[in-house]
């Protein structure tokens, strides 16, 4: 991280690859859920649409959108180590 800061853009110390990003339900932040991907971050996600984020802005494009969207669809019901 501290050779090239993008591999953790949501500034919490930990590498994304290395998170399950699109579990934003049941926690207090990206990545800080209920170890799953599942309807209640879909949920999240359509209640942050248009914000800046950083919660469900899964792409780190500033928007909360489509793309963001797109990127939990693919992880659904994806398990999440907690």
């Amino acid at each position: 991280i501290s050779s090239d800061p993008l591999l953790d853009q949501n500034e919490n110390g930990l590498l994304d690859d290395c998170e399950c990003l699109a579990d934003i339900g049941g926690g207090g932040g990206i990545g800080d859920g209920d170890g799953i991907v599942s309807v209640d971050d879909i949920l999240i996600l359509i209640g942050l649409w248009g914000t800046a984020g950083p919660i469900g802005d899964l792409n780190f494009d500033d928007v909360v959108n489509v793309n963001d969207l797109l990127l939990m669809l693919d992880a659904w019901d994806q398990e999440c180590d907690a």
